[in-house]
C-alpha cells in the first residue's frame, strides 16, 4: 500500500515535471516496532536532467520553421485591344498552317498560352476581339450545317458541302477582311502580279480562304464522313483531288437504280460507288491507288434501304437527260457516217 501510495506520488511529479525531488522516491517506508528490519529498496527513474537556471549545461534544440511559400505572381498586365487582335490573327494563321482547324478554343488557348495565363479574362479583354468574334460565329454555323446537310441527304459529298459552306459564310460576312489580314512582321513584302491574284480569286471559292484551316479538320466533317484514319493533317489539297461531286454521285445512283438491283440499300451502293470509282467512273483514267473507302472519295452513303425521296427523284432525272443525251449523240454520229 505505501509503496503504491509512493509511486502515485512520484507518477504524479513525473507528469507535472517540475519536481526534481522525486527523482529518487523510497518505495518501502522504514522498520516500525515490533516488526523485521527491510533495507529500503531506491528506485531510479531515468528522467531527462532538469534545465538549469542560467542555462549551463542544457541547451534546448532549435527546429528551425519551414520556409512560407513564395508570393503569388503578379496579374498580367492588360492587352490593348489592338494588340489582342493582331495575338489572335497571328494564333489562327499558325494553327492553319499546320492543316488544323482554327477554332475559337485553339486560337483562345494558343493566345492565353503566349502570355502565360489560363483565361483570356487574366489579360483584361472585356470584348471579344473582332477576329475571335467571327470564328466563334462561323464555328456555330459550320456546325449547325453539316448537322442539318447530312441529315437531310442520302448521299453527301464534301464537295458540294464545301461549296454551300463558302456561301453561308460568305451571306453572313465572315470572311476576313483587310482589317484582320495583319502581315507578319518577318515577311519581305514582294510585288504581286496579276498571276497572284487570279490565283487569290481561285482560292476564295475554297473554305481555306476563309483562315480557318482546310475543310477535312473540322471536327463534324471528320466524324460524320469517317475521316479519323484516312486524311492526314497538311493532305486537304491533295485529298480534294479526289472527291466525288454531287452530280457524278447522282449520275451513278440513278443508273444504279435503273439496273434493277434486287438489294436497294445504301450499303450495296456504296459498294457500287467504289467499283465505279476503282475504274475510274467509266472515263477511263487509271487509278493510281485503289479506293478502299468512302472517305477517300469525301462521299457518305446512308445504310438501310433506299427510300423514295428528292435524291432519288433528282437521280432518276439526272439518270434520263444523261440517256437522252446518249441517244442524241449516237443518233447524231450514224447521221454523220450516213452522209
Amino acid at each position: 500500500r505505501a509503496a503504491t501510495s509512493a509511486s502515485l506520488s512520484c507518477f504524479r511529479c513525473l507528469r507535472a515535471f517540475i519536481q526534481p525531488r522525486c527523482r529518487r522516491c523510497v518505495l518501502v517506508e522504514p522498520r516500525r516496532a515490533g516488526t523485521s528490519s527491510v533495507t529500503p529498496a531506491v528506485a531510479t527513474m531515468h528522467l531527462p536532467p532538469p534545465p538549469l537556471v542560467g542555462g549551463a549545461h542544457f541547451a534546448q534544440v532549435h527546429i528551425p520553421s519551414s520556409h512560407p511559400p513564395p508570393n503569388a505572381p503578379p496579374p498580367a498586365p492588360p492587352v490593348p485591344l489592338p494588340e489582342m487582335e493582331a495575338l489572335c490573327v497571328s494564333a489562327a494563321r499558325e494553327i492553319a498552317s499546320r492543316g488544323a482547324f482554327a477554332s475559337y478554343q485553339a486560337v483562345a488557348s494558343r493566345v492565353c498560352a503566349s502570355r502565360g495565363v489560363a483565361h483570356l479574362a487574366q489579360l483584361g479583354v472585356s470584348q471579344l476581339p473582332r477576329a475571335l468574334e467571327r470564328i466563334w460565329r462561323a464555328e456555330q454555323l459550320i456546325d449547325a450545317h453539316v448537322v442539318s446537310y447530312v441529315g437531310m441527304r442520302f448521299v453527301a459529298c464534301l464537295a458540294d458541302l464545301e461549296r454551300d459552306l463558302v456561301l453561308l459564310l460568305d451571306a453572313y460576312q465572315l470572311r476576313p477582311t483587310g482589317a484582320d489580314r495583319i502581315p507578319n512582321p518577318e515577311e519581305i513584302e514582294i510585288d504581286e502580279s496579276e498571276d497572284e491574284h487570279a490565283d487569290e480569286n481561285k482560292d476564295a471559292s475554297s473554305f481555306a480562304s476563309f483562315g480557318l484551316g482546310p475543310l477535312v479538320s473540322v471536327p463534324a466533317v471528320r466524324h460524320y464522313f469517317a475521316l479519323a484514319g484516312t486524311v492526314t493533317t497538311g493532305a486537304g489539297a491533295n485529298q480534294r483531288d479526289r472527291f466525288v461531286d454531287g452530280a457524278t454521285c447522282a449520275r451513278l445512283l440513278g443508273s444504279f437504280l435503273e439496273a434493277g438491283t434486287p438489294n436497294r440499300t445504301g450499303e450495296a451502293f456504296a459498294a457500287y460507288l467504289l467499283e465505279n470509282a476503282n475504274r475510274g467512273f467509266g472515263r477511263g483514267e487509271e487509278q493510281n491507288a485503289a479506293v478502299s473507302s468512302l472517305a477517300e472519295l469525301g462521299v457518305r452513303v446512308s445504310g438501310g434501304p433506299i427510300e423514295h425521296g428528292v435524291q432519288t427523284v433528282v437521280a432518276g432525272h439526272v439518270a434520263s437527260a444523261l440517256r437522252r443525251e446518249a441517244e442524241r449523240a449516237e443518233h447524231e454520229a450514224l447521221a454523220a457516217a450516213a452522209a
